[in-house]
């Protein structure tokens, strides 16, 4: 397995700490820039095409390899997404002026939300980026992740009419994409680790009833599913 160039769902979840244990080990390798070591890694000055810029490309792998880690880190069963605020940091931070990518950011503001010290900083974050979404970016599966994971933040703030807004928000989404993903899909973005449902779900009239779903694909694949009535 070459865990920074695999797609991390399709990793099983027992090879995920051996993953994060090879990532670890090429960040190091990455960011101290160790000569000795870069050609295990594949990376050598000397194999460099002309006009290439060695060390643009040691910082453009470094990226990859704190993103991976990042993803490794979310999707790890428990999850390990408050450890990956460093990843992400590094990734927001680089990012800086560059094309516009908000899917590291609002995963930033979760692991800010996963640090206690750190929840003032969350809600700040969310309340930037959230609204700032385009349309299609509202939909994906990780935004809608983000979102449950502001709303409960927010509760947890005690400000429950925000709240309030955010749980209302997914539930109309979903109800106004009935086609967009299965139910098993958006359970699995807006449930938190141990619950098999919230009031988000809850909120729903006949959640999951009337749909059929079939085995999704491979690489995390959503499932397909066929929706009666």
């Amino acid at each position: 397995m070459d865990p920074l160039n695999v797609a991390v769902r399709s990793v099983p979840q027992e090879h995920y700490a051996k993953a994060i244990e090879l990532l670890e080990e090429l960040r190091e390798v990455l960011e101290t820039r160790d000569e000795a070591r870069l050609p295990e890694v594949g990376i050598t000055r000397d194999q460099m095409p002309p006009g290439v810029d060695y060390d643009a490309v040691l910082d453009d792998n470094l990226d990859k390899c704190h993103w991976q880690l990042s993803q490794f880190k979310k999707y790890a069963k428990p999850t390990l997404i408050a450890s990956a605020l460093p990843n992400l940091d590094f990734v927001v931070n680089r990012a800086q002026g560059g094309k516009r990518d908000v899917i590291p950011i609002y995963t930033r503001a979760v692991a800010l939300a996963r640090t206690p010290e750190r929840e003032a900083e969350a809600l700040e974050e969310f309340e930037k980026i959230m609204p700032d979404l385009s349309i299609p970016e509202m939909g994906q599966v990780s935004a809608l992740w983000a979102r449950a994971e502001w709303w409960r933040l927010l509760l947890r703030q005690g400000k429950v009419q925000k709240a309030k807004e955010q749980e209302e928000w997914l539930q109309d989404w979903y109800q106004s994409h009935p086609y967009a993903m299965p139910p098993s899909k958006f359970a699995e973005a807006v449930l938190d680790e141990g619950e098999e449902t919230n009031a988000i779900l809850d909120g729903i009239p006949d959640f999951g009833k009337g749909v059929v779903e079939l085995p999704g694909g491979m690489f995390g694949g959503m499932n397909a599913f066929i929706r009666f009535g």
